[in-house]
């Protein structure tokens, strides 16, 4: 009986291999025809190449496509340019002199010529006219955006200039701007001032009594200046007075400190010698008042007292008892 079973499986296992043999057979025949078919051969891919490079844009065609679709702005034309780069050199020049006199504040009277062509340049081209090209570029420069930067630029230029009160050290004499008299005059006395201190510098005695005349004649000049245009003061000599007085406070506690000084203290000691003396006498004044008061009025009592006294004498009338009667 086993053997029968045994010799059966081996004929089931050799029917299964044949099947599974003849099926793989299938496939792979079904393979190899399905890409024999479908895979092109080299004449295909070359056709397919040639027919795709005539359809499809380069990437060179395709930028060019692009730049032309796109919205270039209207380039500056060459008249302007020009303008631009006198535009640019007369600002940097301003600004630069403007930082490089910050300290010492000599801002006025060295950057006047940079300030005046600043000036001057934009005014030709906010003010044309006539000429057709300062009239393109200052539509192209001036007019044309909504936040104009160029404008903006020169009316900062205009605002750091008359902040610091330059045109008060000016005056213009046909058509020509120059330090009028006055600052012309504290300025020699700045530079004799500066001269006698550096002359004077290792004896501190010396500087305060060489240069005393010095101080006082630039006080003096200051003083006028202050008057006459008060408070809108140049600052180029307001910084040059304050220097002056800091160098001359700190070397020279001078003669006029102290008499101020002494001053002071005499004003407030005679206020208070005048209040005590006012309250002193309001005292004694007040006290008497009020003695005069208490003496006539012991008086009065008195004599009303005497009055009764006599009243109680028999035999004599007073003036009360007569009209009684």
């Amino acid at each position: 009986m086993e053997q029968n079973l045994n010799f059966v499986t081996v004929i089931f296992l050799l029917i299964l291999n044949n099947f599974l043999l003849s099926s793989c057979n299938e496939d792979t025949s079904w393979t190899s025809y399905h890409t024999q078919n479908s895979l092109p051969n080299n004449d295909t891919l070359t056709e397919l190449s040639q027919t795709n490079s005539s359809t499809v844009p380069t990437t060179s065609e395709a930028t060019t496509r692009l730049e032309t679709t796109t919205i270039v702005p209207e380039p500056i034309k060459k008249p302007c340019e020009s303008i631009i780069g006198n535009i640019s050199n007369v600002v940097s020049k301003f600004y630069r002199c403007s930082i490089e006199r910050a300290r010492p504040y000599r801002f006025c009277t060295k950057c006047l010529q940079d300030y005046i062509a600043a000036i001057d340049l934009y005014s030709d081209i906010a003010s044309a006219s006539k000429n057709s090209t300062l009239v393109i570029c200052k539509n192209l420069l001036i007019k044309s955006d909504y936040a104009p930067l160029i404008p903006s630029v020169f009316q900062d230029i205009k605002t750091l200039w008359s902040s610091a009160y330059c045109s008060s050290c000016y005056s213009v004499f046909d058509d020509k701007t120059e330090l009028n008299n006055k600052t012309v005059k504290f300025i020699d006395s700045y530079k004799e001032m500066i001269g006698c201190i550096e002359n004077n510098t290792y004896s501190q005695m010396n500087i305060c009594q060489a240069c005393i005349a010095n101080y006082k004649k630039l006080n003096s000049d200051f003083r006028t200046i202050e008057d006459y245009s008060s408070p809108s003061i140049c600052m180029d000599v307001m910084d040059m007075m304050n220097y002056t007085r800091l160098l001359w406070s700190q070397d020279c506690p001078t003669k006029n400190r102290q008499s101020n000084t002494v001053l002071t203290v005499s004003v407030s000691v005679s206020l208070i010698i005048i209040t005590i003396i006012y309250y002193v006498c309001m005292y004694l004044i007040g006290k008497g008042k009020l003695f005069n008061f208490c003496y006539y009025n012991s008086l009065s009592n008195n004599s009303n007292n005497l009055y009764r006294s006599i009243s109680d004498i028999p035999g004599i009338n007073t003036p009360s008892a007569s009209s009684q009667r």
